[in-house]
């Protein structure tokens, strides 16, 4: 049963959001099974989901009345974990949809944001807030234990922390926290006299929460080093080294915002690589992909351990940047020390039928959510030349989803100056939904029946940190249409050739508007074997070529061309003869006498041809014998 949640800190006038389960898939199947049985384990409470080791995949869903955002704590989300997005590890994708009956009336505009855990890292345990956009204080919060393949039960085995003695309070924090909220966590700290690990009890001035770690308050001798050790296992160990505020190492890392002349950074179209140049040697340029800002803002921690992830030469570095995806980079060398986001304009990827349009152009990325033009992060287009009356048109709307949330509105506009808003249901949102984000297409389809007084598509993206709608129109005018017409006699026609004829073919010449397309049938099935060339915008040849004829080129075609406007059929019959021949065969029969001497001779001619008659060989036979006498 799914966990009601707490709120953490909310504000009076506004209602909080709305967090809950909404789906689930097992560790051993990828197919996400229902909403309120999401599997928990003992230790839940009403703001915390204990996820088993049987769960490989789980969606957090926060609604609300306005824009939300997910928030994560750094805490939870150490650079090793977030370095890579891989199954191997876990993945974490945040979405976002706006509901809407209308574009204006903002207060039944529902707002929703999608967090999808995937992968068996008990490093996803942790606080997700959900508030609304730029304000902390509209939120609801909960804490997810995700046990995933734990042993080792601490979130941070293995690693060596540091935590910070508050002066003030005379306290510290050591975040020992664990994949199971009925994990046994002891705490040991060194003694630097002895070279040994000392127990230190839980009780006065020691706390432990399976949430945060232990806490240390008025203890004697607080610095030093510490290790939190899970249920006994020596080898599911973290260790903690508390340190004095006025310590360097206690400043916390932070970016800086550096570029001294002629230090630079750019993009090349025509390699489709982001480049970084220091003053000197080659920069460290560090990249992530990341499909939404809320997945950049947690990537950007891990920037803060910067490891090279690019190709270097002289004074420059360079990664190659894919169109359409987004990201987040840091550029530090001599006089450069930077964090860009960066995300693509959308020069319609993929054209008819899903195909990749290789010949789309490379243009500049943003480096910044100031410096986008909305207008270019839509893309809106359809494929036909010309419209015309009765025709299915597909119009295509590809918007950016690092700048756009889902749910984009189509409007239909008419001539007399009416706009109406299609229904959600007629809407195709082909944006897929696997784990890999940032290369998801985000074309968005509507099919329309063309009439007369059609004039306007247009398509409204909602931006989705604000409730804001962006858009773009394409007007256009329909044509009436004119039905097929096939050119030549009326009724079927009768065409004769030969065995062994070369060079032969069957012409259908059509005429309509919009170009009919045309099919052939022979002897009532599909003919697939025909050569189409269009000779201008109305008019079309379609030919079925003969190289030599045979006794199956015998039989009746049908040529069938249409358009919106209709359907018309034509029938060949094509009869085959045979060739006539004659094979003339002579006999010799010869009588002598006692001395050999020729008497009479009998000839005997056999004559021989054939007759094909359409599709039936008939074979004849005839025999002459002529005699002569030598006496």
């Amino acid at each position: 049963m799914a966990a009601s949640l707490f709120i953490l800190l909310t504000s009076a006038s506004v209602t909080p959001p709305l967090i809950r389960p909404t789906s689930w898939t097992a560790s051993d199947d990828f197919n996400w099974g229902s909403t309120a049985e999401v599997p928990q384990g003992p230790g839940g409470g009403r703001n915390i989901l204990v996820i088993p080791s049987t769960v490989d995949g789980l969606v957090l869903t926060c609604n609300a009345s306005y824009p939300v955002e997910w928030v994560f704590h750094h805490s939870q989300l150490p650079s090793h974990a977030v370095q890579r997005s891989s199954r191997g590890r876990w993945l974490t994708v945040v979405s976002t949809t706006r509901k809407s009956d209308s574009l204006y009336d903002e207060k039944n505009f529902e707002y929703i944001a999608d967090i999808r855990f995937m992968g068996l890292s008990n490093a996803i345990t942790g606080n997700y807030t959900c508030q609304k956009v730029g304000s902390e204080f509209v939120s609801e919060s909960v804490y997810v234990f995700w046990e995933g393949t734990s042993p080792p039960f601490l979130t941070q085995q293995g690693q060596n922390n540091t935590a910070v003695l508050d002066t003030a309070t005379n306290s510290s924090v050591l975040l020992c926290t664990v994949a199971k909220p009925d994990v046994l966590v002891a705490l040991y700290k060194f003694q630097t006299n002895g070279s040994t690990w000392t127990e230190i009890k839980k009780g006065s001035g020691v706390e432990y929460d399976s949430k945060k770690g232990f806490t240390l308050t008025n203890l004697p001798e607080m610095l030093g080093k510490y290790k939190c050790v899970a249920n006994s296992d020596e080898k599911d160990f973290t260790t903690v080294h508390v340190i004095p505020s006025n310590s360097p190492e206690a400043k916390p890392l932070e970016f800086n915002d550096l570029i001294k002349r002629p230090a630079f950074f750019g993009y090349n179209k025509q390699t489709q690589q982001l480049f970084c140049c220091s003053r000197s040697t080659a920069p460290k340029l560090m990249h992530f992909y990341c499909d939404h800002p809320v997945t950049c803002r947690m990537r950007k921690n891990a920037l803060l351990n910067m490891e090279n992830t690019s190709t270097r030469n002289s004074s420059c570095s360079s990664v190659r940047l894919f169109l359409q995806n987004a990201g987040i980079f840091r550029c530090q060398g001599d006089g450069i020390d930077i964090v860009r986001e960066y995300f693509f304009p959308m020069g319609f990827q993929f054209g008819f039928g899903g195909m990749y349009n290789r010949n789309r152009t490379a243009e500049d990325p943003y480096f910044s959510w100031k410096a986008a033009d909305p207008s270019k992060m839509i893309s809106l287009r359809y494929w036909a030349k010309k419209i015309y009356v009765g025709q299915n048109i597909t119009f295509g709307c590809q918007v950016s989803s690092y700048y756009f949330s889902r749910g984009v509105r189509w409007a239909i506009g008419w001539k007399n100056g009416s706009h109406i808003l299609v229904k959600e249901a007629l809407v195709n949102d082909t944006r897929t939904s696997g784990p890999v984000q940032w290369f998801r297409r985000n074309i968005n389809s509507l099919v329309v029946t063309a009439d007369l007084n059609l004039t306007t598509i247009g398509c409204y993206a909602p931006v989705w940190n604000t409730s804001e709608w962006k858009s773009q129109n394409v007007t256009f005018a329909v044509l009436p249409s004119i039905a097929p017409k096939i050119l030549g006699s009326a009724g079927v026609e009768i065409i004769e050739w030969y065995v062994n004829d070369t060079n032969k073919y069957i012409q259908c010449s059509v005429f309509g508007d919009p170009v009919p397309s045309v099919t052939w049938k022979k002897d009532d099935k599909f003919w697939y074997k025909y050569f189409r060339s269009t000779s201008n915008e109305t008019s079309l040849t379609s030919r079925i070529n003969v190289t030599r004829v045979s006794y199956g080129t015998h039989g009746e075609y049908v040529c069938t061309a249409k358009n919106v406007g209709g359907i018309v059929s034509k029938t060949y019959k094509v009869l085959v003869h045979g060739n006539f021949y004659i094979q003339c065969i002579v006999y010799p029969w010869s009588i002598v006498d006692a001395s050999h001497n020729k008497i009479m001779t009998f000839y005997l001619y056999n004559i021989r041809g054939n007759r094909r008659s359409y599709a039936s060989l008939n074979f004849f036979t005839k025999t002459f014998v002529f005699v002569e006498s030598r006496q």
